[in-house]
C-alpha cells in the first residue's frame, strides 16, 4: 500500500475510484441482474439504484469533480456527471441490440434513472414505494451500467500515460475520451465481480461473457448469465481505506512516505464522503507525517 504514494496521482485516484465506487457497483449490478431473473423486484431496483449511484460518482471524482455532498438521488449524481464530462456524458442509450428490439421502449437515460430512483429510493427498504415493470428494465440497466463503466476513467487523462495499457496501444499519447467515442464496445477495467459467481457447465460460459465481453451486443434476457448456485462460504477481506490508514499510522516506517502522500489524501478527503471517524484520524496523521 505504501507503493500508492510513489505513483502519480492519477494512479491513486483510479485505483481508489475504481475501489470504493466500480467493483462495489459491480456486485450490486450482478446482484441487482439476479433479483430480476428472480421475480426480485424491489430487491432489482434497490440494487440498481445503488450500481448506478456508484458508477456515477466514479465518473465524478475522476473528471475533476467531486462527489463528497452528493447523497444518494441519482438525478442529482447524473446532473454532475453531465456537468462534468459534457458532450462524453452518458446522453443517449447506445443502439438497440436486434434479439431485444421489439421490447425496447424509447427512453432518454435520464428518464430511466428516474424510474429507478423512485423505485430504488431509500424507503424501498422497508416495502413503503410503489413499482411497475417494465419489460425491458433489465436491459437499460445492462445498457446503463455498460455505458457508465465505460466512463469511470479521467477521460482528459493520456491513454498509456500513468500506466501501461496492452488493451488500447492504438490509443496510446491520445485522451481516453478517444476510447469512448472510436471504440463503443471497449471497457477500460475488468468486470472483476463476476469471477466470484459459481459456475457450473452450464452457465460458465454466459459469466464471461459478462466479464469479458460487457458488451450491449451480448445482451439477452435470461437466467443463463449468473448461476443460482452461489455457494455460501466463509470470507474476510480488508478495506483499501483501512489498509490505507494501516499504511499511515506505522509508527517507524521502514521506507519514506512517497512525495504525493499529502496531494493524494486531500483528493481523497475532498472528493470523496469518507465515513466514520477517518477523515480526523487521517488528518491527525497527515499533520504527524509533515512534522518528520
Amino acid at each position: 500500500m505504501r507503493g500508492m504514494f510513489d505513483t502519480t496521482l492519477r494512479h491513486f485516484q483510479s485505483v481508489f475510484a475504481n475501489q470504493f465506487f466500480v467493483i462495489a457497483a459491480d456486485e450490486d449490478y450482478l446482484f441487482a441482474r439476479w433479483s430480476r431473473l428472480n421475480g426480485f423486484h424491489r430487491k432489482f431496483y434497490w440494487f440498481a439504484a445503488q450500481a448506478i449511484e456508484k458508477y456515477l460518482k466514479a465518473t465524478i471524482v475522476l473528471n475533476c469533480g467531486s462527489a463528497k455532498d452528493l447523497k444518494h438521488d441519482l438525478l442529482a449524481s447524473y446532473e454532475r456527471h453531465c456537468e462534468h464530462l459534457g458532450s462524453d456524458s452518458f446522453l443517449k442509450f447506445p443502439n438497440t441490440p436486434s434479439a431485444i428490439a421489439e421490447v425496447w421502449l424509447q427512453q432518454t437515460p435520464k428518464e430511466f434513472l428516474k424510474r429507478v430512483n423512485a423505485f430504488g429510493g431509500s424507503d424501498s427498504r422497508y416495502r413503503m414505494t410503489p413499482f411497475s415493470t417494465k419489460v425491458d428494465d433489465l436491459h437499460k440497466l445492462d445498457a446503463s451500467v455498460f455505458e457508465l463503466r465505460r466512463r469511470a476513467i479521467g477521460l482528459h487523462w493520456t491513454v498509456g500515460e500513468d500506466w501501461e495499457e496492452p488493451d488500447f496501444q492504438i490509443f496510446v499519447g491520445e485522451e481516453y475520451r478517444k476510447i469512448i467515442r472510436n471504440s463503443p464496445s471497449s471497457q477500460v477495467r475488468n468486470l472483476q465481480a463476476a469471477r466470484r459467481i459459481r459456475t457450473d457447465n452450464s452457465t460458465s460460459d454466459s459469466i464471461l461473457n459478462i466479464a469479458n465481453h460487457f458488451s450491449g451486443s451480448n445482451i439477452a434476457c435470461d437466467d443463463a448469465y449468473i448461476s443460482r448456485n452461489i455457494s455460501p462460504r466463509f470470507g474476510i477481506e480488508n478495506s483499501y481505506l483501512n489498509l490505507l490508514y494501516q499504511t499511515l499510522s506505522e509508527p517507524k516506517p521502514l521506507q519514506p512516505y512517497g512525495t504525493n502522500v499529502h496531494q493524494c489524501m486531500n483528493w481523497l478527503l475532498c472528493n470523496v464522503q469518507v465515513g466514520g471517524q477517518y477523515p480526523d484520524k487521517f488528518k491527525q496523521l497527515l499533520t504527524m507525517i509533515s512534522r518528520k
